[in-house]
């Protein structure tokens, strides 16, 4: 089993890529909906909660667990893997292709991402000369919780001004995001990880596997009414 866990819907994102790609394997999502957002709690919050979240996921069958979420993984992904035997797969921001493209990068993600020195890092690694632009946006975590595709006016206060002829999405929330994105600035070329998160849980499980097709989804806190993000999931409420 395959657990995937995120601060709220944002991990659906990378869920169903998982779900489609993986159709043999059994999944359990957790949304930490009570802790959210992640962008405004400190590194050691962030990896206290992420590992109550992953005792969680292994008490309930995870032999897996895939970090949905940019800023946990930026802030708890090396404690997690020193804690527990099984795979940790994190999630980070396409910075080396958009790189390889663009000489001038715009990365999307929260504040505690784009504070993060881990983040700074990968930057670092594959940043050649080139403009990169960190912009936090936490604030965009709570319209997509709601369910606000459509929203322009947080996007367009952060992205409004900024040169650059690519968007780093450093936040799983933002990628529901993307046709609001290209819309409303469509000579923009937009990069995401989910692609390779996919690759790599592929290398770690057996692909050719079918086991019992169980499916669990779950909330840290009572619910609004399901917004059509989470309206084809049957969510159950949990205290961690």
């Amino acid at each position: 089993m395959i657990g995937v866990f995120d601060s709220g819907v944002g991990g659906l994102y990378i869920y169903k890529k998982l779900k489609q790609s993986l159709p043999g394997q059994s999944f359990i999502y957790l949304a930490d909906q009570e802790f959210a957002p992640y962008g405004y709690r400190s590194q050691a919050e962030i990896i206290e909660r992420s590992t109550k979240i992953v005792s969680f996921l292994q008490a309930k069958g995870a032999n897996l667990v895939v970090i949905a979420c940019n800023t946990a993984t930026v802030n708890a992904i090396d404690e997690l893997r020193e804690k527990f035997e099984i795979p940790i797969v994190g999630i980070e921001p396409a910075i080396k292709p958009a790189l390889a493209a663009h000489g001038q990068v715009i990365v999307l993600a929260t504040h505690s991402t784009v504070k993060n020195s881990r983040y700074h890092q990968l930057v670092e690694r594959f940043n050649s000369g080139k403009q990169v632009f960190h912009i936090g946006a936490t604030e965009l975590v709570g319209q997509v919780e709601a369910g606000d595709l459509d929203g322009i006016e947080l996007l367009k206060e952060k992205l409004d001004g900024q040169a650059a002829t690519a968007i780093v999405i450093g936040c799983t929330h933002f990628s529901f995001l993307k046709p609001l994105i290209k819309k409303m600035w469509p000579q923009v070329e937009i990069f995401d990880g989910a692609d390779g998160v996919v690759r790599r849980v592929e290398s770690l499980v057996d692909v050719d596997t079918v086991d019992s097709h169980s499916y669990d989804y779950f909330f840290s806190t009572k619910k609004h009414a399901a917004n059509a993000l989470e309206a084809e999931f049957e969510f159950k409420v949990i205290s961690l």
